[in-house]
């Protein structure tokens, strides 16, 4: 009786030292998950709110050019690690440095005036930027958390989120520059073509959409299916600078023209191949091109 009952006490004396080993363990797995998700939300804000950061000193530059502050405007400088809110006349400039988990890498402006680079700049009293474009930032230490600031020609700001994908020949056929090496001025028509078996035209009036030797034209067009497009284009040197921009990127062959004093002109072709996206300038009249 005595041995049994010795037995049965030593057996329900609390853990082994397996257990207590295989209980901590458990515990630092879930504490290490715990830390990465933490982490990892503090990153996602972090980027959120730069990208507010960011969008609310690029409002400040176009307010500023509203009021024509000090009787000058106002631009924005985008660097990897910083941008520069500065006044056009050289008077003032304000710098707001990135944290180190966060870098600006990629800068997508339309350059007016040529060579302008990373400047976007307000114009007096309206606001306007013929610097629009996007301004992507990310995480450095996790480069597929993403985020965009996109600026269109009014000033207006929003902000959207990539979408992870390897497909980024379609993402870059849908913000195109040329350096057409003509002028369009005195162009009548601008055409897009879908080329998809037989061949679908939509004809735009161009004369409408000239003013003191830029070119603005946005809308839908029609070729098979609809999407919304924008054609923007201005004098350099006696050059024609065009920017393209699409909101889809096109399901066939696209291809765009002038027709300009009477001849047509071919830009460009969007080919969709696998659904890889391949934009070729026409050799004659497409000049070159730059993918933004």
């Amino acid at each position: 009786m005595f041995q049994n009952s010795k037995f049965k006490t030593q057996n329900s004396n609390g853990f082994t030292l397996l257990e207590v080993l295989i209980v901590i363990a458990i515990f630092m797995v879930m504490l290490g998950i715990a830390i990465a998700i933490t982490k990892s939300f503090s990153n996602t804000v972090n980027l959120d709110n730069y990208a507010k950061i960011i969008g609310t000193n690029i409002k400040l530059a176009k307010t500023r050019s509203i009021g024509a502050f000090n009787d000058t405007n106002y631009g924005v400088h985008f660097e990897g690690d910083k941008i520069t809110v500065f006044a056009v006349d050289g008077s003032t400039n304000k710098v707001v440095n990135l944290s180190d988990d966060v870098e600006i890498w990629d800068i997508s402006l339309t350059e007016y005036p040529v060579g302008s680079g990373s400047n976007m700049v307000f114009d007096r009293l309206t606001g306007a930027t013929k610097n629009f474009g996007t301004i992507g930032i990310r995480l450095v230490n996790n480069p597929s958390e993403k985020r965009q600031i996109v600026i269109n020609e009014e000033g207006q700001i929003d902000y959207v989120s990539f979408q992870t994908s390897s497909e980024s020949p379609i993402k870059n056929a849908r913000h195109v520059h040329y350096n057409l090496g003509w002028d369009i001025n005195s162009s009548t028509i601008l055409r897009f073509e879908r080329v998809d078996g037989g061949t679908t035209t939509n004809d735009i009036d161009a004369t409408a959409y000239f003013n003191a030797g830029e070119f603005n034209w946005s809308g839908e067009i029609i070729v098979g299916s609809s999407r919304t497009a924008k054609v923007h284009g201005w004098l350099d040197g006696g050059s024609t600078m065009l920017c393209v921009v699409l909101d889809q990127t096109v399901s066939d062959t696209l291809n765009i023209y002038f027709i300009h004093e009477g001849t047509t002109k071919k830009i460009t072709t969007y080919t969709n191949v696998g659904g890889v996206i391949t934009v070729t300038p026409d050799p004659t009249y497409g000049g070159t091109k730059d993918i933004r």
